[in-house]
């Protein structure tokens, strides 16, 4: 009897040992594929995935890993190498030693405020350029010359409303202190403008010349006392100028004085003895 029930319980035990066997086999079965699958896949993740192209500036922080990223790396085994951080420079990782990238605060504003100084220097009115070659024929503009007047009357009318007069005639020794100029004995010549026309009169052309009594012109000194007109002449205005001209005493009776106000009005001629 106890030979049987020594058989019997070592019978059952045989049969649980073997059946703890099926069911190890069987679960190593679907498990290992399981496994080997995900490793697969984490490792086809981890290689599709690649690394920023470029370090965050000042003031930028690094975008967040996303889901998948966070999962190919947890599902990803870990080993010696990747485990140890790479060696870099600190000059190459550090935000202050690199230089801004274009993405920066700072370039973003430099660069916008050159746009803006571009664009209000573009708004602004070019000049057109005046139109012509040396090989443009200018017409010929015929200058138109009043009688002379005397110069003891001292005054010329450049039309009904423009009067010129000699105000004062003096003698003074000049010397002379730019290139080109002489110096000398002088005839020194005080000349007023009368502007009674309803708009400006401009005075920027306008030329005082003195001929000798031998015919040849006199060299005009502009150092003191010479002085000009303005630019322009207010309506109602009257402005006055002193020339200085170079003129030896046995030259100065008679001579012309040629007085133009501007290119649009006629020149007005005093004649007589300024000596």
């Amino acid at each position: 009897m106890m030979r049987a029930s020594i058989t019997t319980q070592t019978a059952s035990r045989i049969r649980s040992a073997r059946t703890r066997g099926l069911r190890t086999r069987a679960w190593a079965v679907v498990c290992v594929p399981v496994v080997l699958l995900a490793f697969l896949a984490g490792c086809a993740d981890n290689s599709q995935a690649t690394p920023p192209t470029h370090t965050p500036g000042a003031g930028q922080s690094s975008p967040a890993a996303s889901p998948s990223e966070s999962a190919s790396s947890s599902a990803k085994p870990s080993s010696p190498t990747s485990a140890s951080p790479r060696k870099t420079s600190p000059s190459a990782k550090s935000p202050s030693a690199k230089s801004p990238s274009p993405k920066s605060p700072s370039a973003k504003s430099s660069k916008t405020g050159a746009t803006s100084a571009a664009s209000g220097s573009a708004s602004e009115p070019a000049q057109k350029p005046s139109k012509g070659s040396i090989k443009t024929t200018v017409k010929s503009k015929t200058v138109r010359t009043a009688s002379a007047v005397p110069v003891g009357n001292g005054t010329a009318k450049v039309n009904n409303q423009i009067t010129v007069r000699i105000t004062s005639i003096g003698h003074r020794f000049v010397t002379a202190k730019l290139p080109g100029q002489r110096s000398g004995d002088s005839v020194v010549l005080g000349l007023r403008i009368d502007n009674q026309a309803a708009q400006p009169l401009d005075l920027n052309a306008a030329v005082v010349t003195l001929t000798d009594s031998a015919g040849d012109p006199a060299t005009a000194i502009t150092t003191d006392p010479a002085t000009t007109f303005p630019n322009e002449l207010a309506p109602g205005e009257s402005a006055t100028a002193t020339y200085v001209f170079i003129v030896p005493k046995n030259r100065r009776d008679p001579v012309d004085i040629d007085v133009t106000v501007n290119a649009d009005q006629q020149v007005v001629v005093f004649h007589g003895d300024v000596g």
